[in-house]
């Protein structure tokens, strides 16, 4: 088994030297060829309205403010069950779990262990894949189910490089271009003393997390790990920024900070007095205790305004939470998966436009109308035309295809290699038993 893996990793790095190649911005370059709208997708995994409505109202997000202002907003459907990998890999494909294959956070190997679900289970094109193929150049950091990093037109940084490099995962797997894991490498935090350092300015209950005498056995668990996640965090915030230094047309980027806090630091209430509150007041109560980590990503979006002050952004992600028997969770039985949220600013979206009825699906078509290529007719969503100013955007290039998957093969495979630390998180959050 061992020399499985260690074949498959040669393999992949051998392919990295032979070729070296989530907030949407888009901005209009200046260059000899026609105009290529410049593309950021930002996610925030996690985030609803419900919490971020009541800080908006309170001044506490001016970015994510600001975005609104100049564009248009709405609910974004999800789907259930509400699995990180299996929607994000929908976001990024704008087709259901059947068609795209990522269905769960793990996986059966061949020797019939569980393991993390990883890139080479993907059936289709991503949309930085489609675009690639056109010459658009890319940029994608932090996607669930990206590892090993794969060969685009720009940078990949998988969802492992927050582990940093090791023999299970060597650069090549974890970047393309493999030679620019030099730089990233440098981005990269430590738990030991990040959390400390950085959370308690950054408003995170560094003591309670500590002291706290909660003894909710999955509380204690990710009590212990939540100096990683935010360790995580920071890794992926600082790759992220280097990684806009680099040139792009398209850039995608996730952050699970929203979601890991809300699940660990809703603690601090007193789970048996929420059955007793009023909707509104334990929605209210819930933010307050993931307030840090909106801020967190407030601050983020700003630092990304500033490196593109004219870019268009639309900020989605996966899911809210919602209340459901003492605690706040991804779904409820009453309700079903709780909404994540959708702006799109700037640009050829229309200030101050309403979206309704928008879904996961619907954004990779979306984003692949602003480069004037129509959704395939096996995806599954659509462009979410009524939020854009169509006389704004470039003409549709053709009539849709069929499928942009014809001819693509995804072969690869990580040999069944024991991912201990991934799925140490995935049980943390109770993802997993």
């Amino acid at each position: 088994m061992i020399g499985g893996v260690v074949r498959r990793i040669a393999f992949w790095c051998l392919g990295g030297l032979a070729v070296t190649v989530a907030v949407i911005a888009i901005g209009w370059r200046s260059t000899g060829e026609p105009a290529r709208p410049r593309v950021i997708l930002l996610g925030l995994d996690g985030a609803g309205w419900n919490t971020a409505g009541p800080l908006l109202e309170a001044g506490d997000l001016p970015n994510l403010k600001a975005l609104i202002a100049e564009g248009c907003s709405g609910s974004l459907a999800s789907m259930s069950p509400v699995v990180s990998p299996r929607i994000w890999t929908s976001i990024a494909t704008g087709k259901t779990p059947r068609k795209h294959g990522i269905l769960q956070f793990t996986y059966k190997t061949p020797g019939g262990s569980k393991a993390p679900v990883h890139r080479g289970l993907r059936r289709c094109k991503a949309v930085w894949n489609i675009l690639s193929e056109r010459g658009v150049k890319v940029t994608v950091v932090n996607w669930w189910a990206t590892w090993p990093a794969e060969q685009v037109n720009g940078i990949m940084v998988s969802d492992r490089l927050r582990f940093g490099a090791s023999r299970k995962y060597p650069a090549c797997t974890l970047v393309q271009p493999k030679e620019l894991m030099q730089e990233l490498n440098t981005h990269i935090k430590k738990v030991d003393g990040t959390f400390d350092r950085e959370g308690r300015s950054a408003g995170f209950p560094v003591d309670w997390l500590r002291e706290g005498a909660v003894r909710d056995p999955l509380f204690q668990e990710m009590r212990r790990m939540f100096p990683m996640y935010y360790a995580h965090e920071s890794t992926v915030r600082s790759v992220g920024l280097a990684t806009l230094g680099h040139d792009f047309d398209f850039y995608a980027i996730v952050f699970r900070m929203i979601d890991v806090s809300s699940h660990c630091l809703q603690y601090q209430l007193d789970l048996d007095r929420l059955p007793q509150m009023s909707a509104q007041e334990r929605d209210l109560a819930f933010m307050r205790t993931i307030r840090p980590a909106w801020l967190f990503c407030d601050e983020l979006i700003g630092k990304f305004r500033e490196r593109n002050p004219r870019a268009t952004y639309i900020l989605v992600s996966d899911h809210g939470f919602c209340y459901q028997d003492r605690h706040f969770g991804h779904e409820s039985s009453e309700t079903g998966p709780a909404p994540g949220i959708f702006v799109g600013s700037g640009g050829a979206f229309m200030k101050g436009a309403r979206v309704d009825g928008a879904s996961i699906l619907d954004i990779t078509p979306t984003i692949l109308r602003l480069y004037g290529l129509a959704a395939a007719n096996d995806m599954d969503g659509r462009s979410l035309d009524s939020a854009l100013d169509l006389g704004r955007l470039p003409p549709l290039s053709a009539e849709a295809p069929q499928s942009y998957d014809q001819g693509w093969k995804n072969e690869t495979d990580t040999g069944g290699a024991t991912e201990t630390e991934v799925m140490q998180d995935l049980k943390a959050l109770g993802y997993i038993q």
